[in-house]
Parts: C-alpha cells; sequence; structure tokens
C-alpha cells in the first residue's frame, strides 16, 4: 500500500509540475523572440530552401561590371565552346564542314553571345531594370519551377517592382537577326531569325531553373 501511495504521490505531483514547466518553456521563447515559421517543403522534389535575401538595387557600374564578368568570363567561353561542339555534332549549318566548320560555329556563338549581352546591359542602364535572374523564396519544386520559367520574361525595376523584360526579349531577337548577316543562305531569312531568338529565350529558361535548384542540389549532397 505504501508504494502504491508513493506511485500516486509522484503522479499527482508531475502532473502538477507540467503546467509550471510548459509556462516556462514559453517564458523561454518570449525572452529569445519569436521562432521563424517553418515552411513546408511541398512539391515532386522536397530540396530544402536557402534564405532568399532581396539584392540591393545595382548602379549603372555594378551592371557593365556584370556585363564584363559574363560576357567575358572563363564561364562565358566554356559555354561558347560546349555550344560549338554541339553544333558541330548536329552539323549545324550543315554547310560549314571540318575544323574549319568549329571555328566558325565557335565565331558565331561568340558574336551572338556577345552581341546580345551588350544590348541586354544597355537597356537595363537606359531603363532602370535589371534582368538577371533572381532566385524565389517560396516552397515547392513545381511553384520554383514556375517562378524559373516565368522569370524569363520579368525584369526587376531599380526603384522596385517588376515589368516584361524588354532588355532580354530584345536581346534575344536583336541578336538573332544580328546573326543573319554571316549565317549562310538559305538559314539566314527573317523567319530563322525569329526562330533562333526563341530558341535564346527557351535557353534562358533551362539556365533559371538549372540557377534556381542547383545551389539546393550541391547542398543536399554535401
Amino acid at each position: 500500500m505504501r508504494i502504491e501511495r508513493r506511485l500516486a504521490a509522484l503522479a499527482l505531483a508531475a502532473l502538477a509540475a507540467a503546467p509550471l514547466a510548459a509556462q516556462a518553456a514559453a517564458g523561454e521563447r518570449e525572452s529569445s523572440g519569436p521562432a521563424p515559421a517553418a515552411r513546408p517543403e511541398r512539391g515532386l522534389l522536397p530540396i530544402p530552401r536557402s534564405t532568399i535575401n532581396i539584392p540591393a538595387p545595382l548602379t549603372p557600374k555594378d551592371k557593365f561590371e556584370q556585363y564584363l564578368r559574363d560576357t567575358y568570363g572563363p564561364v562565358a567561353h566554356l559555354g561558347t565552346l560546349a555550344g560549338a561542339g554541339w553544333d558541330q555534332a548536329r552539323d549545324n549549318p550543315e554547310e560549314w564542314d571540318g575544323a574549319r566548320g568549329f571555328g566558325r560555329r565557335s565565331g558565331s556563338r561568340a558574336l551572338r553571345f556577345t552581341a546580345r549581352s551588350t544590348i541586354r546591359m544597355g537597356l537595363d542602364i537606359a531603363m532602370s531594370v535589371d534582368s538577371h535572374y533572381r532566385r524565389c523564396d517560396c516552397n515547392g519544386f513545381f511553384s520554383r519551377a514556375r517562378h524559373a520559367v516565368g522569370s524569363t520574361f520579368v525584369a526587376h525595376r531599380d526603384r522596385g517592382g517588376r515589368m516584361v523584360a524588354v532588355p532580354r526579349i530584345a536581346a534575344a531577337y536583336s541578336a538573332a537577326f544580328f546573326q543573319n548577316a554571316w549565317y549562310p543562305e538559305p538559314r539566314n531569312s527573317p523567319r530563322d531569325a525569329l526562330a533562333r531568338g526563341s530558341l535564346n529565350l527557351g535557353y534562358d529558361a533551362c539556365r533559371n531553373l538549372l540557377k534556381e535548384f542547383w545551389p539546393d542540389v550541391k547542398r543536399k549532397f554535401r
């Protein structure tokens, strides 16, 4: 009987102490500040999201320096060679043959990319916008994928807000028409230029998807 009474007394003491412990834990949480609300991971790929900081607006000097890095840096040169190799494997255009054809394809891609980057940078400065990609501060695979693809056609105003990405779209099609100057016939028609411009925007959407998910994939494998 004594053992049963002791057990009952311990149980009553535990029940009485539970509210006090809860109040103490709540007090500690209030003193340390409110805990950030955890956003549930939804979607096809439950990849954890990192905190996205909204960057400060770029000055014209910042945009020009970024243009130099993006256009003449090592990543740009590697992308040009990879694209030329892809064109060489597809024999596109078929009028350019052999090693000389690879040189023409490399030069063609370099000129088109430089023209496109230059036009976009100039319009970004003139229109006070930033048409570079910004990762989504959201969760879920499909939400982030929609943001990446949709950002192909969206630019951020330097003063806040968004607009149609006129610099990106104009640069994509202008560079494609500029490429007609050295492309062989019959691949230098306005219709061909429109197709290449649309393909440029499609490549941008793929690059946006890579920029959106690749940092989280690297962190997940680490």
